[in-house]
């Protein structure tokens, strides 16, 4: 096989077992999930910063058709430092599911 097609092959194949962690049903994952899903609704801030230690609470889990489920709530805070110059202290409660590998912010307040 040419290199650089083994290398490809070798980077694909690689490419699962290094997402496979970021599915698994833990606090610091749902805790992350939520940072994420807040980031990404964010009016352009520059710099945000969370919190080092979120409260996280599972609230249930159970099975349904299409697999196990696990849900989480996460209570945390963030500072925001907005482009324009503002800054901003909020407090957040973050309601999250993961789903079959899949996760799902449920409810944001």
């Amino acid at each position: 096989m040419h290199p650089a097609r083994l290398a490809t092959v070798l980077l694909l194949a690689a490419l699962p077992l290094s997402a496979c962690g970021a599915s698994d049903p833990t606090s610091e994952n749902a805790a992350a999930e939520c940072e994420a899903h807040i980031q990404r609704y964010l009016d352009s801030p520059a710099d945000t910063e969370f919190d080092a230690s979120p409260e996280v609470t599972l609230t249930s889990q159970g099975e349904t058709d299409s697999g196990p489920y696990w849900d989480f709530e996460v209570v945390g805070s963030v500072d925001i430092d907005y482009r324009s110059g503002g800054t901003e202290h909020r407090d957040y409660t973050c309601t999250v599911t993961q789903h079959a590998g899949d996760w799902v912010v449920v409810d944001m307040a």
